[in-house]
């Protein structure tokens, strides 16, 4: 049931935007890693892959291979390829990784990973290198193809227990470069695609996201669960501490209630300082590298429901995607008026990807 709601603000909102062009659909926050093949969602795994090909105006189930087992299915990664936009690659908790080369209608099997417990992976521009972050043996690993995912070696492990590799992200400058974070706060770069490793800055907690705007590559942010965004303008090799200021002009994540429970980063596609921020406290929203948020306005009402996804039209920046509970809302005009999708389910809605070519192509993961 299609649910169209129009709440008109007497202000005026600052338009916001970015490109996802990979989501990591799991919304893990704990400081540890997943036990081999364990779901890394909280709560239930996902039940529910939706798809829409006109922007959200209606959907229909994600048709996925017969011999795929949906029990305790789970999508961790939603990818869509940096060569070719018909092709997505989704990695999945118990399903190994699945590939799809029509935009998302058909998928198959990538058949030289075949285990579970995959974390999140990521496309290298310009060749046919995959890297995948997954667990094994209690150790977060690293795992290199040079062949599209027909066969892989692994390139990284933790040298501790119980310690997982949560986000990887490459270099939009030199594509030789590859950085990858773990779940203790420390950020890995490696400066020959993966076969030597170098420690950089530890964070204060467990990191979510390496984000690196394509608008501007040599700015860099990392999102650390519970406490806040990092910003580096010199491609990770120094960082602002802009978290650790007590007081800011416009105020911090901290001035708002749940505003460091941060699920979703989305960057605009046209302004390298400016992003939005899903989470407790509602949509957050950054014009200056995150010295300062305000609050977009908005029908989702903070103190009732968290903000789980959000993403901009990448065609559109005015436009905006957030999810909130079953629901998919969408503003057309900066948050002036939303509509609403909501699907009869009790089911939540907790990852979003969209076609960076139109944003007409979505994809929503659903679960308990």
């Amino acid at each position: 049931m299609r649910i169209a709601i129009a709440i008109i603000f007497f202000f005026v909102i600052i338009a916001i935007g970015v490109g996802l062009v990979a989501t990591v659909l799991s919304k893990t926050s704990k400081n540890q890693a997943p036990k081999d093949n364990q779901k890394t969602q909280t709560g239930a795994s996902v039940a529910i892959l939706q798809v829409s090909r006109d922007g959200g105006k209606t959907f229909s189930p994600l048709e996925l291979p017969g011999s795929i087992s949906l029990k305790n299915f789970g999508a961790t990664a939603l990818v869509q390829d940096p060569d070719n936009g018909e092709v997505w690659w989704m990695g999945t908790t118990t399903s190994g990784i699945l590939q799809s080369s029509d935009n998302g209608r058909a998928w198959q099997s990538v058949p030289g990973y075949a285990a579970g417990g995959l974390v999140t992976l990521v496309r290298v521009p310009n060749s046919d290198a995959l890297f995948v972050a997954t667990v094994r043996d209690k150790r977060g690993r690293i795992m290199y193809s040079q062949d599209r995912g027909a066969t892989f070696k692994e390139a990284y492990s933790t040298p501790a227990e119980n310690v997982s590799v949560t986000a990887l992200a490459v270099d939009q400058i030199n594509t030789d470069i590859i950085y990858a974070t773990t779940s203790d706060g420390l950020l890995l770069r490696s400066q020959d695609k993966g076969q030597s490793w170098e420690p950089g800055r530890r964070f204060p907690g467990y990191i979510t996201r390496i984000v690196i705007p394509k608008i501007s590559p040599q700015e860099m942010y990392i999102v650390v669960s519970k406490n806040g965004v990092y910003h580096s303008s010199k491609r990770g090799e120094a960082w602002d501490d802009l978290v650790n200021i007590p007081t800011r002009k416009g105020g911090d994540l901290r001035s708002f209630t749940g505003g460091t429970d941060i699920f979703e980063f989305s960057h605009a596609p046209n302004n390298a300082g400016e992003f939005l921020l899903a989470t407790t406290g509602g949509i957050l929203h950054s014009q200056n590298f995150g010295v300062s948020y305000t609050r977009l306005n908005s029908i989702i009402l903070p103190s009732a429901v968290p903000v789980l996804s959000v993403s901009y039209d990448p065609r559109h920046p005015n436009v905006i995607f957030a999810t909130a509970g079953n629901g998919l809302y969408r503003t057309d005009d900066d948050g002036l008026s939303w509509s609403i999708f909501r699907f009869e389910t009790p089911l939540r809605i907790f990852g979003m990807a969209l076609d960076r070519r139109d944003g007409q192509t979505m994809f929503l993961a659903l679960g308990k």
